[in-house]
């Protein structure tokens, strides 16, 4: 070991016997690094993560469930991590949708209930008159209770309602992974954490391949954007049901018949999860 590096390791205290430390890991460094050696160690972190990256990215796309089956193995160090994966995924599939406008966006219009509802576009809010105003407050009072929060959000603070259900639906995302790994759990018969690491990179590859579609709208074309979102479609269809073959095993009409069932369930839970974004945008 060269001089100009401790004996112990600077982390935890441990002897150290090489480059790095056999009990925390940490790399053996002295306690005031050089620029160059910060550089090295930014650099080294970059390349790796990337490596790592492109290659997760890579066996996520061509082989449906196999980071699954790699990581229950405990071949880990390869890949990127199922949870940071997941995060990454929706980061970049929410940045997309964020950064790229659908060019077949449609108008998003409220309008109250009654015979002399008032309508506004959400998207492009203007002050209401007097009159409307006036209306407003008489169909919203005829409204079902817990719905006036939600109408008196959308007519007088919309951009703050669309605000809230922008930053709701990610989080509701989130608490639905866990949700499918225990719907899957009930149709298969294993420890939650093994569905749990299935449910994160089955959300990721789904985040990867519908952010693609979006990224077609830059053409600016309808028919290229519908083109791509079908085969997005098709090919998250069949990329789950090849998912649930490898790693679970089951023959292919188990699998197409607790796959179905197991959307179904999911399809509840996600209609449950977009009910309690919607309540959370209004009373937030």
């Amino acid at each position: 070991m060269s001089a100009d590096r401790a004996a112990s390791c600077l982390n935890c205290g441990a002897e150290l016997h090489g480059r790095y430390c056999g009990t925390c890991g940490q790399r053996a460094t002295p306690p005031f690094p050089t620029m160059r050696e910060m550089l090295v160690d930014a650099w080294h972190e970059l390349t790796v993560f990337d490596d790592r990256l492109l290659r997760t990215v890579s066996l996520l796309v061509r082989r449906p469930g196999r980071l699954t089956l790699d990581y229950l193995a405990g071949r880990r160090v390869t890949y990127v991590p199922p949870l940071r994966l997941y995060l990454v995924a929706s980061v970049a599939f929410f940045l997309v949708g964020t950064m790229i406008p659908r060019v077949d966006a449609p108008r998003r219009t409220a309008t109250l209930p009654g015979k002399d509802g008032v309508t506004i576009d959400l998207m492009r809010p203007e002050p209401l008159t007097e009159v409307q105003r006036a209306k407003a407050e008489e169909s919203i009072a005829r409204a079902p209770g817990f719905m006036r929060p939600l109408i008196r959000r959308a007519f007088y603070e919309p951009e703050r309602l669309r605000r809230n259900m922008v930053e709701a639906f990610p989080r509701v995302l989130f608490v639905l992974v866990p949700v499918f790994a225990a719907i899957v759990a009930i149709f298969y018969w294993r420890p939650f954490s093994q569905h749990l690491v299935f449910a994160l990179y089955l959300h990721a590859a789904a985040f990867a391949t519908l952010a693609i579609p979006r990224l077609a709208h830059i053409f600016r074309s309808v028919t290229v954007a519908a083109v791509a979102e079908i085969v997005a479609v098709v090919f998250l269809l069949a990329y789950s049901q090849f998912s649930f073959r490898n790693v679970y095993g089951d023959s292919w009409p188990r699998v197409l018949a607790k796959s179905a069932g197991i959307a179904v369930f999911y399809a509840v839970a996600g209609i449950l999860g977009i009910l309690v974004a919607v309540a959370w945008a209004a009373w937030v």
